[in-house]
């Protein structure tokens, strides 16, 4: 994860354009992030207090009910903290194995 990864993120909150985007997301130098938008946007590894893969979240079972996804949902994993999770898919579960 340190070389990075193409993922699907997708969109958190109410008034986000894009229901989803792909983001280049990678693992920080020293193992405690995963970075995104040129490390503008991180989530600490030690505030995740739990991780569940497929359509676990709100975000994730809404955006599959609109029809706009063609990804299997087991390429979805989420990422939990105490306020917010984080949302991630891949378009190949090989990319999804490798985190």
């Amino acid at each position: 994860m340190q070389q990075g990864a193409n993922l699907i993120k997708a969109a958190e909150g109410l008034f986000s354009r894009a229901k989803y985007t792909e983001k280049f997301v990678v693992l920080t130098a020293d193992a405690k992030q995963l970075s995104w938008e040129s490390g503008k946007k991180t989530v600490t590894l030690s505030e995740v207090v739990r991780i569940s893969v497929g359509l676990e979240t709100k975000g994730l079972q809404k955006l599959y009910s609109s029809g706009a996804m063609d990804i299997p949902t087991y390429n979805w994993f989420s990422l939990h903290t105490n306020t917010r999770s984080y949302d991630f898919g891949a378009k190949e579960v090989a990319v999804c194995l490798s985190i």
